[in-house]
């Protein structure tokens, strides 16, 4: 991936500098993690102080318009930044409580479905058959339609 510095922007009362660059890849547009590392290399900033605030791609092109936040510490960048865009760029692992086994996934999906199937069949009420009785059986014939009363025609008596 290629990176070219377009802009920088000081913004003193924030303690950020704003950076917008230019990206060119190949394949599809690189991950936020990807991103913040070679903007970390280019700048020689700390990965950890960088929050990327966009990234725009134009359809068909392989490059984007990236738009990115460099704060001088960190107290700063959780004081200004909103919380959701921190969480986007730190990637947590879930770590297993202790003591607790790992088990493979598919028992619990076979479980799940088993559970499933056993409320439908709880929640179907029992089918009752009854048979027909021959006066209510349907015939082939057509329905002969009903004739609708005519209006009738007003005389023209009184002129």
């Amino acid at each position: 991936m290629k990176l070219e510095i377009k802009e920088t922007k000081e913004v003193p009362l924030l303690s950020r500098t704003r950076v917008t660059l230019l990206a060119d890849f190949q394949g599809p547009t690189p991950s936020r993690e990807s991103l913040r590392k070679d903007i970390s290399k280019q700048l020689s900033k700390e990965e950890k102080l960088i929050i990327i605030k966009h990234i725009y791609t134009k359809f068909g092109k392989a490059g984007a318009k990236i738009i990115a936040n460099v704060y001088k510490n960190e107290d700063e960048l959780n004081s200004f930044e909103e919380k959701v865009m921190i969480k986007k760029h730190v990637k947590e692992e879930k770590k297993p409580a202790e003591g607790a086994e790992t088990q493979p996934e598919a028992p619990k999906e076979e479980a799940k479905t088993e559970a499933k199937e056993e409320k439908k069949a709880e929640e179907k009420p029992a089918e009752v058959k009854t048979e027909k009785k021959p006066a209510e059986a349907k015939t082939d014939a057509p329905k002969p339609k009903a004739e609708k009363p005519k209006k009738e025609a007003k005389s023209k008596e009184g002129n």
